[in-house]
């Protein structure tokens, strides 16, 4: 009778364990590549680029991707305004 369970109970606790390593992942990676930030009075897209890039040769990329991602048309932001980026999540504004 052991042996009859054995087998099921080892397969549920695989499709657990996989589901769980799939939900960490997929909220590790969400949580690393993205984050929000609240615009500032006097900020551009030019200038949060500058601060949230490492690499300065980028920001014309940066710049693109937010203002698709945000739906925003010709870098045209306001102070409140909410703006998802493509940064890690680990600067404070």
């Amino acid at each position: 009778m052991m042996k009859g369970f054995s087998p099921v109970f080892m397969l549920l606790s695989i499709v657990a364990a996989g589901f769980i390593m799939f939900a960490y992942q997929s909220h590790a990676e969400g949580s690393r590549e993205y984050m929000e930030i609240t615009v500032n009075k006097g900020d551009s897209l030019w200038e949060i680029a500058e601060e949230y890039t490492k690499d300065k040769g980028s920001n014309w990329e940066f710049v693109n991707w937010v203002e698709k991602n945000n739906g925003i048309q010709a870098g045209t932001i306001t102070p409140g305004q909410k703006l998802t980026i493509p940064i890690k999540a680990e600067e404070n504004r």
